[in-house]
């Protein structure tokens, strides 16, 4: 019945990878955010507060992108070795695609979500800091984890899309109106990737996203 399931792509080894892959990647991406507020009484985004989300921050995207280099690093391995002009081309693709979203959304919705607003407070206190996390650590940890994990455990690639842009959704959102755009964003790539089926594809894409993003936001203004 799994095996009807499950992606016939992938060795039974990565499908377990897959799913230590998913449970280990919700632990750390998602306790933080439910434990800090406890810590922090008033946990209202002063510069004391902004500081300690930038340091966690940081420190679970570092561990979460080690883990899962290690448990996924022969798939990560096979698909740098087949990266081509198809697959940088699909990533420009949608690059375009998710920038496009990114502006329709802003212009249809005002309320951004509590995500954005959280991103916004912490690249003013703190540019650089925040360079490390949002454009070199998030685009490999979360591709990863709501990408290539799912990937692996979902054969049908209409399902696929659908649970791996809820997943990453989840990752950033509390469902807001104006956080579907994290929704859009990963059904763009979700797409990218059954279309390229190399994990680069969107690990590409995603970065160029959040380079250009952290660029307005920190320097635009």
């Amino acid at each position: 019945m799994i095996s009807k399931i499950t992606n016939p792509d992938f060795t039974t080894e990565e499908k377990k990878m897959a799913v230590i892959s998913i449970i280990v990647a919700s632990i750390i991406l998602y306790l933080p955010g439910r434990i800090l507020p406890h810590i922090v009484p008033h946990f209202n985004f002063s510069i004391d507060g902004v500081m300690l989300v930038i340091i966690t921050t940081i420190a679970m995207h570092a561990l979460l992108v080690i883990i899962l280099i290690c448990l996924n690093r022969k798939r990560l391995l096979s698909d740098f070795k087949e990266i081509k002009v198809k697959t940088i081309v699909i990533a420009l693709i949608a690059t375009v695609l998710a920038l496009v979203c990114n502006f329709a959304t802003h212009i249809i919705f005002t309320d951004q979500g509590s995500n954005q607003e959280a991103a916004n407070a912490t690249v003013e206190a703190s540019k650089w800091l925040m360079l490390i996390p949002t454009v070199f650590l998030a685009p490999f940890g979360e591709e990863l984890y709501t990408r290539l994990s799912f990937r692996a455990l979902c054969k049908n690639p209409v399902i696929y899309v659908i649970i791996s842009a809820f997943a990453f959704w989840l990752l950033h959102e509390t469902f807001t109106i104006g956080g579907i755009s994290y929704f859009l964003l990963g059904i763009i790539w979700a797409a990218a990737y059954v279309k390229s089926k190399n994990i680069f594809t969107t690990v590409i894409a995603h970065f160029l996203n959040n380079a250009i993003s952290f660029s307005l936001m920190a320097f635009a203004g």
